[in-house]
């Protein structure tokens, strides 16, 4: 039996909002917990093999449950998975996580802000216009790129290194994610695969 915490409780009362959020996020990640194992790892220099096409896991999703679904290569090998859900509240709060087989990934919309973590660690916010400032030291870390029609650049540390594409007018069977993806260390991949998980999620719900 778990142990009673008054002032989580207290806590609870005050903002039941907050409470069911972290309740829901708890959920989320245990949900995806198990595709940890049947995820493919891509090696560096093939997320260009990456497709926007999503797959939804859903089956029959009752109202109000999260919106879930897969990112796969143009080889259909599941790469990213990934559960969605949105509040009803002034703030239009919203929760996203997703995963590799290496890594989990926590976004938490609160208004125009997008709270990001990274495995363990708070890596910081993504604000309206792109731009992902480091929580400690506010530094930019990362940020999209201006939209040039058919892609929308990454920049790492200050340099391009990929880009995202836009969805197009014209279907095309297992449409690429990205494309000019460069070669990255560990924790720059990490921080591009961050703002793209993000911007494709987020261009499904807004399709």
């Amino acid at each position: 039996m778990a142990e009673f915490s008054l002032i989580k409780w207290l806590e609870d009362l005050i903002n039941p909002l907050a409470a069911r959020i972290s309740r829901d996020m708890a959920a989320m990640r245990n949900e995806l917990a198990p595709w940890k194992e049947k995820l493919v790892p891509i090696m560096p220099g093939e997320w260009d093999l990456l497709s926007s096409q999503y797959v939804p896991q859903d089956g029959r999703r009752r109202k109000g449950a999260p919106l879930k679904g897969l990112f796969s290569t143009i080889y259909q090998e599941s790469v990213i998975a990934w559960s969605y859900r949105e509040y009803q509240d002034q703030n239009h709060t919203a929760l996203l996580v997703a995963r590799t087989c290496k890594q989990e990934y926590l976004f938490k919309r609160v208004g125009r802000e997008v709270e990001v973590v990274i495995g363990p660690y708070r890596v910081g916010a993504l604000s309206a216009d792109g731009r992902l400032i480091s929580s400690r030291k506010k530094e930019l870390l990362a940020q999209l790129g201006k939209p040039n029609g058919t892609y929308i650049p990454v920049l790492v540390y200050g340099h391009e290194v990929g880009a995202i594409a836009l969805p197009s007018d014209t279907p095309v069977p297992m449409p690429r994610a990205f494309s000019f993806v460069q070669d990255m260390a560990e924790n720059e991949m990490e921080l591009f695969l961050a703002l793209a998980i993000y911007e494709l999620v987020r261009q499904k719900i807004n399709k």
